[in-house]
């Protein structure tokens, strides 16, 4: 019983730094980016907020009471599986850092959080390569 609630908890935490938008038991909608989450009572602290209504707020707190959905308003993509997947081109020289949400293939080359890869050379071609091929799906 205790793995289903874990993987509610990881996917609700994958939402932190990421664009969404909630819709409370009230009636409204906000749209902002996620700074904090606490999963078991589903509170939320957003940034840059905007209600439906066009209002922009510079930091919204909403009780988990009142929170009724939430919906990505991006693609979510793990960087996890993207550095699974360029580890069997780069067997032992790649490193994903978990915290940064940042990969570093050979001490060279720099995939970002957004998809951005940092570097030149034949070992970033490939990489960019690669990348595409994974955000397409």
């Amino acid at each position: 019983m205790a793995l289903p609630i874990r993987r509610v908890q990881t996917e609700l935490l994958n939402l932190l730094d990421k664009e969404v938008e909630v819709f409370t038991t009230y009636g409204k909608r906000y749209f902002g980016k996620v700074l904090a989450i606490e999963p078991d009572k589903l509170s939320l602290v957003m940034s840059n907020v905007k209600d439906e209504a066009g209002n922009f707020f510079f930091l919204l707190v909403l009780n988990g009471s009142v929170v009724g959905e939430i919906k990505m308003a991006a693609p979510y993509y793990d960087l996890k599986e993207l550095a699974d997947k360029l580890e069997k081109y780069f067997p032992r020289l790649v490193y994903y850092d978990s915290i940064s949400k940042v990969i570093v293939i050979a001490d060279k080359v720099r995939v970002l959080p957004d998809g951005t890869v940092e570097g030149t050379g034949p070992v970033a071609d490939k990489v960019r390569a690669l990348c595409s091929e994974f955000f397409k799906k």
